[in-house]
């Protein structure tokens, strides 16, 4: 018997096969995180890649301005976790 008959005996191929389900939280999880992801990729190309032809000002502005989004975006996350592990009635 070859290889090949073996295989056209099996019942499903991998692509016929039923995924495994994930939890919906994590599913939920997985997708916001590709985002913000992209995001933070986002960002960081705009401040590493794009050379900053205006005066200094602009640049320290441009920085001040990413830092203030990361820290807003960081007390969103530490609020989201607070409200996760201590949930109010």
């Amino acid at each position: 018997m070859s290889g090949f008959s073996c295989i056209q005996t099996m019942d499903k191929t991998p692509s016929e096969q039923t995924p495994p389900t994930a939890d919906p939280d994590v599913l939920t999880w997985a997708k916001r995180h590709e985002h913000e992801k992209k995001l933070h990729d986002a960002q960081m190309a705009q401040i590493t890649t794009h050379p900053d032809t205006n005066d200094n000002e602009a640049a320290i502005a441009e920085q001040q301005a990413w830092a203030r989004r990361r820290d807003h975006e960081q007390r969103l996350h530490d609020s989201a976790i607070d409200e996760i592990s201590h949930p109010h009635p």
